[in-house]
């Protein structure tokens, strides 16, 4: 009987080794994503104001002076807006 209880306790100690052991894998896998969510955050706003800037200095010419208009500006002239003159940007 006594064989039986420390092979029990053998048996105890190991699944709970490896159920920590698990824990820690996926609390290292958790880190990892968010950190590389936060450098891919990070790379799409540069790449965002980039772009932004870009469209400031050459979008005319590719659209044409009189279409253009710098998608975060708005012209109080203009009819009002459906979405309440909301200004996104």
């Amino acid at each position: 009987m006594d064989l039986l209880a420390s092979y029990a306790v053998q048996v105890s100690a190991g699944i709970t080794a490896t159920s920590a052991l698990g824990i820690l894998y996926e609390a290292h896998r958790m880190r990892g994503a968010v950190e590389r969510n936060s450098e891919r955050g990070a790379a799409n706003k540069t790449r965002s104001i980039g772009n932004r800037r870009w469209l400031q200095r050459f979008g005319a010419r590719l659209v044409g002076n009189e279409k253009y208009q710098p998608p975060h500006r708005f012209d109080p002239d203009e009819e009002p807006r459906p979405d309440g003159g909301r200004q996104d940007g």
